[in-house]
């Protein structure tokens, strides 16, 4: 959350949700308002700790490029 904030200043807000136990897993979803939100609508997987292997920390750049992308 701190390296977006950094990065993109004031352009999100951010909500966490946790699995039940521990899993492992870990998923950034990009909602571009919150009415897509609300509406359940399914939004953009940004990251996803399976799919890439590692977290957003370990590769900030393509974390922020993946928000930038999600936002167009």
């Amino acid at each position: 959350m701190e390296l977006i904030e950094q990065r993109m200043p004031a352009q999100f807000s951010i909500y966490l949700y946790a699995d039940e136990g521990r899993t492992g897993r870990f998923e950034v979803t990009c909602f571009k308002d919150q009415k897509e939100s609300v509406e359940g609508d399914s939004g953009t997987n940004v990251w996803s700790k399976a799919a890439k292997g590692c977290l957003p920390g370990d590769d900030p750049d393509a974390f922020i490029a993946a928000l930038t992308e999600a936002l167009k």
